[in-house]
């Protein structure tokens, strides 16, 4: 039982430092979207190398977990569970380096193409940090309360962008990130 309360603990520490470098990606995203800068771009398009690196490790821990010690009950679901979330989290790193790449190929983007693409990456990062510690914190109520949370900031804060012009650009936008 001590050595899965290692290698569980050991992919656990792993996952949020994976977490916290998706943030920091998707904080130079911010960044760029505010102001182009190549360099800042590829910086987090390197970034998501390390994050795929990370996901391989997540899941290399999981597999030596599963292969040599049989966890039973939660600890297997913790094994499954953290094999999922650092796949999600590497999806995630791979829409910042999407977006990156998509700046790199144009040099602007409209003042309020630009503004809400912020705005949406800060509600992202926020639901990031509350998720992972959720995570740390094991609080589960708390995990499920984060989506509602953010949905109605959402709906109260983008009216303005109802727009038929505006939305057309922005899923323009998204569909070529994605």
């Amino acid at each position: 039982m001590i050595k899965i309360d290692g290698k569980l603990s050991l992919m656990e520490q792993t996952l949020v430092k994976m977490g916290n470098r998706i943030i920091s990606m998707h904080e130079c995203v911010c960044e760029v979207l505010a102001q182009p800068s190549k360099d800042r771009e590829l910086e987090i398009i390197q970034a998501d190398d390390r994050i795929n690196h990370m996901e391989e490790e997540i899941n290399d821990l999981a597999i030596e977990s599963l292969a040599l010690l049989a966890p039973v009950a939660s600890d297997l679901r913790k094994v499954i569970g953290t094999i999922k979330i650092a796949t999600e989290l590497e999806r995630i790193g791979d829409y910042a380096k999407n977006i990156a790449k998509f700046m790199i190929k144009h040099d602007h983007l409209s003042d309020v193409i630009a503004d809400y693409s912020i705005s949406m990456e800060k509600d992202l990062i926020r639901m990031l940090e509350q998720a992972l510690q959720c995570m740390v914190d094991q609080d589960e109520e708390a995990a499920f309360a984060i989506p509602e949370r953010t949905r109605a900031r959402i709906i109260e804060s983008s009216s303005w962008l109802n727009t038929p012009a505006i939305c057309k650009k922005a899923s323009a936008i998204l569909v070529f990130c994605a």
